[in-house]
């Protein structure tokens, strides 16, 4: 029978801390850039289905396979559509995109809600940092998705906070982790 561990592995810690570093940098960049991180984008994800479009259609009518399931042309003038969409309707895909990261970061906050209780449960009065930075991250969220149009301003802040949250997560799990194991090796020794 294997032991069960107590706590965060060092190679998630690792991930967990790259993670919430990367979202702070990103969140900073489109905090600080918003309007051209939004357009910019759009013009890139646009082309990249373009041209997705135009090659599926042209492998549709030129390719070698045959086949009853073959869905290229309906693929590539559906990329192609939504790409076109993308190139010509920035504003509108913001909004769309606002709505979908919005609840995203709803649910993950929720998560991070229920860690920082799991932690108030264990004791742990750090699990009132979470708590709140989760109930913060709640709002915002709820606000991205009912204020699409400052999407991207507010994508940057969620993902600051979010990366913030994180950060501040694997701090108190850590401390938390020593302190238990700490306390289980008194009990243990005595």
């Amino acid at each position: 029978m294997t032991e069960k561990k107590f706590g965060i592995r060092e190679t998630d810690k690792k991930s967990f801390l790259i993670l919430a570093t990367a979202a702070v940098v990103l969140g900073l960049a489109l905090i600080i850039w918003a309007e051209k991180v939004t357009e910019i984008l759009c013009y890139v994800i646009g082309a990249l289905l373009l041209l997705y479009g135009v090659v599926d259609v042209i492998r549709y009518f030129f390719g070698e396979s045959v086949s009853a399931f073959r869905s290229g042309l309906v693929d590539g003038a559906l990329a192609f559509g939504i790409g076109l969409f993308f190139v010509l309707k920035p504003q509108a895909v913001s909004t769309a995109f606002g709505i979908v990261i919005g609840i995203v970061f709803l649910v993950d906050s929720l998560f991070k809600l229920q860690f920082g209780f799991n932690l108030l449960h264990a004791r742990d009065k750090a699990g009132w940092i979470i708590a709140a930075l989760a109930a913060a991250g709640i709002i915002m969220a709820a606000v991205t998705i009912s204020v699409p149009g400052m999407v991207v301003l507010w994508l940057g802040i969620l993902l600051l906070a979010d990366g913030v949250m994180d950060l501040v997560t694997v701090a108190v799990i850590s401390r938390f982790e020593k302190e238990f194991k700490k306390k289980l090796k008194s009990v243990v020794s005595e």
